[in-house]
């Protein structure tokens, strides 16, 4: 026989249960990550978040990023400037996470052209770019002063002048 506190406990612990899935449900939606889009990812302006939580906002054609945009990664990465079929290309600036910058021309998602990159310990290359390295004419103006002026290939001055 079932006495009256063991119904009245067994009624409260489903009380209690229910409470606790319903809050472990809300909790759950309420936080869960965001993605997808938000505005027009196909042919206009919108903001796309991936499931690691990088964000474009930006211009979109045929649901690919197209013109202007931005492009954030969870661990500091900023990419700010034209895209052509979701590449980086075009004029552009890319942040890295410990500060330094890219600012130039981009193609394919390389640098290629002319740009400036600059370290955080104030090292400042201004010139040409091959596939993201230092290639072709260039200047080095280390933090410290010293210039180092050429021809480079693969990130190495080979010719000065």
């Amino acid at each position: 026989m079932v006495k009256q506190g063991e119904i009245f406990f067994i009624n409260n612990m489903r009380k209690l249960f229910l409470f606790l899935f319903l809050t472990l449900i809300f909790w759950n939606n309420a936080f869960a990550r965001k993605t997808g889009c938000e505005g027009d990812c196909e042919n206009g302006f919108g903001t796309w978040t991936y499931t690691d939580q990088t964000v474009y906002k930006g211009e979109w054609l045929k649901s690919k990023k197209h013109g202007q945009g931005t492009e954030t990664w969870p661990n500091g990465y900023i990419y700010v400037g034209e895209f052509i079929n979701s590449k980086w290309d075009g004029q552009g600036t890319l942040t890295f996470p410990d500060g330094a910058t890219y600012s130039g021309e981009w193609s394919k998602g390389n640098m290629n052209g002319e740009g400036t990159f600059t370290w955080v310990n104030g090292n400042i290359y201004v010139g040409e770019f091959i596939d993201s390295s230092r290639y072709g004419q260039g200047t080095m103006t280390n933090a410290d002063g010293t210039v180092e002026k050429g021809i480079w290939e693969n990130g190495k001055l080979i010719e000065s002048n």
